[in-house]
């Protein structure tokens, strides 16, 4: 089975990956380079994010996974959980059996954002986190009408892992 972990920027997508991986569930991370990239909307020609960019720059790239890519990765593997959020998850969704929603609160999000160590994170600037508010919205109601499995991903890391857990048994 392949299983989608997804949710807006700060979820906790990678660290439920990484559980899971601990519990020995094989897992892919969408954010590798050779599945997704910063992508120009017009050009096609990849870009360089840089932590903190501006609005114009957001408005200007998207970041997409290679559908091509992702299922020749995914069809080697046996059953494994796939974390991730590019603006094209619609149009991977069908590679997977099930999805995985990961919801949180805005004032989760901001809180995750503002707490997170990685230098290169998306997130650190206002304009990214009021990105992140946009298109959440929007994005929830496009993977639940897809068939994503809603979790409460306020909830300890283990929690949440056992809850994803228990609905594929």
């Amino acid at each position: 089975m392949k299983y989608l972990i997804t949710g807006v920027v700060a979820s906790g997508k990678s660290s439920v990956r990484h559980v899971l991986e601990q519990r020995g569930y094989a897992g892919l991370e969408l954010d590798d380079p050779e599945i997704c990239n910063w992508y120009h909307n017009f050009t096609g020609a990849i870009g360089i994010y840089v932590p903190g960019t501006s609005k114009e720059w957001l408005s200007q790239y998207s970041w997409l996974a290679d559908k091509k890519r992702l299922a020749e990765r995914i069809s080697v593997a046996g059953d494994i959980f796939v974390s991730g959020v590019p603006s094209n998850t619609t149009d991977i969704v069908d590679l997977f059996d099930n999805i995985f929603l990961l919801q949180i609160s805005d004032y989760t999000i901001r809180k995750r954002l503002i707490g997170r160590t990685e230098a290169s994170a998306f997130g650190k600037s206002e304009d990214e986190v009021l990105d992140v508010y946009r298109w959440k919205p929007g994005f929830d109601v496009s993977m639940m009408q897809r068939g994503a499995i809603p979790i409460d991903a306020e909830r300890s890391l283990s929690e949440v892992v056992d809850d994803i857990l228990l609905r594929i048994r």
